[in-house]
Order: structure tokens, then sequence, then C-alpha cells
């Protein structure tokens, strides 16, 4: 089996356990049941396994403007993002006079 097919199937398996993570709630890196940083894990890792020469040739070639599944890998850095602004508790409200 070549390095690229082992690189594919390893991010494909991440992925589904990051979306397995997301379906029964499990706690993920901050302690938390946020499901939107689970999401977009397992997009990022998707499109992740769809480009494999991200990890063989980095900083070759833009997977996200023009690589398979492009949009999966836009979708999972936006949900990434999201879930860390509701992680941080950027928009929670907080009693006044604190």
């Amino acid at each position: 089996m070549n390095t690229a097919k082992v690189v594919q199937i390893s991010f494909y398996a991440l992925a589904l356990i990051c979306a397995a993570g997301v379906v029964f709630s499990w706690e993920n890196v901050f302690n938390t049941q946020d499901s939107l940083i689970g999401i977009g894990a397992a997009l990022m890792l998707v499109h992740a396994g769809a480009n494999p020469d991200i990890i063989l040739k980095p900083l070759q070639q833009n997977t996200l403007m023009n690589g398979k599944l492009a949009l999966a890998g836009k979708f999972g850095l936006l949900f990434l993002i999201l879930g860390l602004v509701e992680v941080s508790g950027a928009f929670t409200a907080s009693p006044t006079g604190v």
C-alpha cells in the first residue's frame, strides 16, 4: 500500500472518530460538550483525507482553493472558529458590574 493511501485512510478513520464524538456527546479538549469544534474537526479531517498531499507535500498547493472537497475544508474552518468562540464564552451574557 502506498503512502498516500495510508495517510488517506488514517484521516478518514480520525474523521469517523470525531463524528462519533459529536453524535455521542464526548467531551472535547476544552472539557466541554460543544459540538461545533467536533463538527469542524471532522470536516477538516475529511478534507485532509481527500487531499493527502497536505501532509506528504506541504506548502506546494492550496487545497482550500483547488483541492478535492474544498467546501468541506472551508466549512470545517468556519465551524472550528465558531466552536472556539462558543467555548471562549465571548457571546455569553455577563452580569453587570463585573
